[in-house]
């Protein structure tokens, strides 16, 4: 099903330059690597080193009208907030 706010993305993915544009973003995003920790009863912010994106980004053929229905279906959904 196509979304009636994107425009169709056409063409060969470049899964390689993909890949590298990923990894570059996570490299220089400290703020998509860091996660909080509870230590001794205080939240503690700690930097992961950069993984490789590469490694965990999978490619899958489907058609065009295919696209949006296994994106939304793929993604989580964002987490819900606790006051």
């Amino acid at each position: 099903m196509h979304h009636p706010d994107r425009d169709p993305v056409r063409g060969q993915l470049g899964v390689a330059a993909l890949r590298r544009a990923f990894d570059d973003v996570v490299t220089r995003h400290e703020i998509l690597r860091t996660v909080y920790r509870v230590c001794g009863g205080w939240p503690v912010q700690e930097v992961l080193d950069p993984p490789s994106v590469a490694e965990a980004l999978t490619t899958v053929d489907c058609a065009e009208a295919d696209v949006w229905e296994l994106v939304t279906a793929t993604v989580p959904a964002p987490a819900s907030r606790r006051d």
